[in-house]
């Protein structure tokens, strides 16, 4: 009994390194954003499916060096199946605890950026290198 709960808790944590989510390999999505040659810090970057179904969000924010990396919308899982991603970063985002008096930080990212100007593709071996180099 005791060797066979050993190998389910094996099987479960070998799928989650894997990225395994019913079936769906997911592989890291990481990188830096600058502004004008500048680490941009506390952005929102997330990565729309192109194709495919479901067509989650996938997110990661900026920390002091510009550097994100991606997960599932919610935080279920971090890592996004490989594939093709129209991307938005802004800095106009909300985050810790918000209600109606929280203002929203200024946007210092063109609009155009904001607005998912940009793609991605993120190949089946992953992008730990997914840079974004944006310019005023």
């Amino acid at each position: 009994m005791r060797a066979g709960a050993v190998v389910v808790v094996a099987v479960v944590a070998v799928s989650h390194l894997v990225g395994c989510r019913g079936g769906e390999q997911l592989v890291q999505a990481a990188g830096r954003v600058q502004l004008d040659g500048k680490p941009l810090a506390e952005a929102q970057v997330v990565f729309y499916p192109l194709e495919g179904e479901g067509r989650r969000a996938f997110i990661g924010m900026t920390d002091a060096q510009g550097g994100y990396e991606l997960s599932e919308a919610g935080g279920r899982a971090q890592g996004v199946p490989p594939g093709k991603y129209r991307v938005s970063i802004s800095t106009a985002v909300q985050t810790g605890v918000v209600n109606e008096f929280t203002p929203t930080p200024p946007e210092r990212v063109p609009k155009k950026y904001a607005n998912g100007a940009l793609e991605f593709e993120v190949p089946p071996t992953g992008a730990p290198e997914a840079h974004f180099d944006l310019e005023s």
